[in-house]
């Protein structure tokens, strides 16, 4: 049961420049769904990784389309 709930919740991990500076401290950055609570995320990540969470923070952001030609 848990192993579909963590594939339904993470996505994938983002590797960014930005995330890759997190790693130094142990901060690690993935897409989830965007109806996930916190709560799903952290047993998720916890689940897959085999580590204990410390802390789940969460961003919404809409994407903007470029207008090109206009």
């Amino acid at each position: 049961m848990w192993g579909t709930i963590m594939m339904d919740v993470i996505k994938r991990p983002l590797l960014t420049e930005k995330s890759s500076a997190y790693n130094d401290y142990d901060t690690y950055v993935f897409e989830v769904t965007k109806s996930a609570t916190k709560t799903q995320v952290r047993k998720a990540v916890e689940q897959a990784f085999d580590v204990k969470v410390t802390d789940v923070r969460t961003l919404i952001y809409r994407t903007r389309w470029l207008k090109r030609y206009a």
